[in-house]
């Protein structure tokens, strides 16, 4: 008898954003440049300035922090698209919009894996 195909498959996106080399990387580089950040800020002795450097670094760090998570799940989007054709299912659905679903569904370690093979 034919395997039946899923309908939908499932990925944890925090997931994909956290575990893969591209997540953690982003991560490790915005972290570096916050210490280095308020480092500089610890120099700043007039409180107005330091105020405005403060606020200058967060848009900064926000700004990047949402151009690499928007690179990351383009790139995991169509990793999605390829395990979805493959497998033959209709949808991929992150599992964050779900109140449960079966663990065969979900397809996060092999979004992982092809985003950091580097597809």
């Amino acid at each position: 008898m034919p395997q039946e195909r899923p309908a939908v498959l499932i990925v944890r996106v925090t997931d994909v954003l956290d575990r893969s080399k591209a997540g953690r990387q982003a991560a490790d580089e915005l972290r570096a440049r916050f210490v280095e950040a308020r480092q500089r800020r610890e120099a700043i002795t007039d409180a107005v300035e330091g105020a405005r450097f403060e606020l200058d670094v967060a848009r900064d760090i926000e700004g990047e922090r949402a151009r690499r998570r928007d690179q990351i799940l383009q790139t995991a989007r169509d990793a999605a698209e390829q395990i979805r054709k493959k497998r033959g299912a209709r949808m991929v659905l992150d599992a964050g919009a779900l109140l449960a679903s079966a663990d065969e569904l979900d397809v996060t370690d092999e979004i992982i894996a092809l985003l950091d093979k580097g597809r």
